[in-house]
């Protein structure tokens, strides 16, 4: 995939919008832990009751994206307090 290609996809699916409460946040998988980070403190600020992670074999890592990206989470959970996040 061309790097023209990633930005597109990335700004479109990266849209900046006020935050609103909600039932759910979803994370689909990913190698990154930014979006594990910014559902936490969605968590921890109100804003979302649930956290779902998504995401199968990692083909580099070999990892599952879901189950680490949860352990992750829990963590984070544990050791940070929301302002820090």
């Amino acid at each position: 995939m061309e790097q023209a290609e990633i930005k597109q996809i990335t700004d479109y699916v990266f849209i900046s919008a006020p935050v609103e409460k909600a039932d759910v946040a979803l994370i689909f998988g990913t190698k990154f832990d930014e979006p594990v980070y910014e559902a936490v403190k969605l968590y921890k600020d109100g804003f979302v009751k649930h956290i779902l992670f998504s995401g199968g074999i990692n083909k580099h890592t070999q990892e599952n994206e879901a189950e680490r990206m949860e352990k992750n989470s829990f963590e984070i959970r544990r050791t940070t307090r929301s302002d820090n996040l």
